[in-house]
């Protein structure tokens, strides 16, 4: 108990601090408020980076689940042989069975004098319920699952910063429609369709714009998914982006 504490208590400082420094990311790039200025301009930087937080997330999960697998294959292998086989959840029975024949060739102190359960049964009965878990269920039990759900939330957040900061250039263009003189003129109906193509609209510069973004974003990506890199897919299945595809649509 007093260990999975700690390390918890550690994760959780680790994670508190990782969280602050993505909040300073997002400062520093401007991704909480929108540029007021309509010059567009390309910055992909902020991308690439929060590609590779993300990737760091990925491994702090793989990190975490390894550590977890060792945690409970040691607590097995240093504590399980204390474990009586007919001990049972919620019932202490298992212990007080043995015969006084069998009791007095124990050599043990745990056995003979066990301070953690008279000093603090609770955590004793802690301790045998985890091991009994991780005896009867394997090392699947959830030793970490408080620390591993912080990464997971650390892992989104990441995602976050990395979507805000490609759509953020986006979104800055959409916001200069409403701001075109031809609402505010008289008679916009007729000027936004004086002089219409027959089939199609000729792009104004915030169209192209963004056409001419969204085009180049698969070029930034591909560095990332040409290398094999095993924290990255694990972040990436892991995490959620924003505005999912619906189901049934083709990804």
């Amino acid at each position: 108990g007093g260990l999975l504490g700690a390390l918890q208590a550690l994760f959780s400082k680790y994670v508190s601090d990782f969280s602050n420094a993505l909040q300073s990311i997002r400062k520093k790039c401007r991704l909480e408020d929108l540029p007021s200025d309509s010059h567009f301009q390309e910055d992909w930087a902020a991308f690439q980076n929060a590609i590779r937080i993300i990737a760091t997330c990925g491994e702090l999960l793989r990190q975490c689940g390894d550590l977890e697998q060792q945690l409970a294959n040691r607590i097995l292998s240093t504590a399980g042989k204390f474990l009586s086989e007919s001990y049972r959840p919620c019932s202490l029975s298992g212990f007080q069975e043995r015969s006084p024949d069998k009791q007095s060739h124990l050599k043990s102190p745990w056995q003979e004098y066990c301070y953690l359960q008279q000093e603090s049964p609770a955590e004793y009965t802690a301790l045998l319920e985890t091991l009994y878990t991780l005896k009867e269920k394997g090392t699947s039990h959830n030793l970490l699952s408080a620390s591993r759900s912080a990464f997971t939330r650390l892992n989104q957040m990441a995602h976050q910063l990395a979507f805000d900061s490609v759509f953020l250039r986006i979104k800055q263009q959409l916001l200069l429609v409403a701001k075109m003189e031809s609402w505010s003129a008289s008679g916009a109906g007729e000027i936004l369709t004086d002089d219409l193509p027959n089939f199609s609209l000729t792009p104004l510069e915030y169209i192209s714009n963004i056409g001419q973004y969204i085009m180049s974003l698969p070029l930034h990506l591909e560095p990332f998914v040409t290398q094999e890199d095993a924290a990255l897919e694990l972040a990436l299945h892991a995490g959620r982006l924003p505005f999912p595809p619906e189901p049934g649509d083709e990804v």
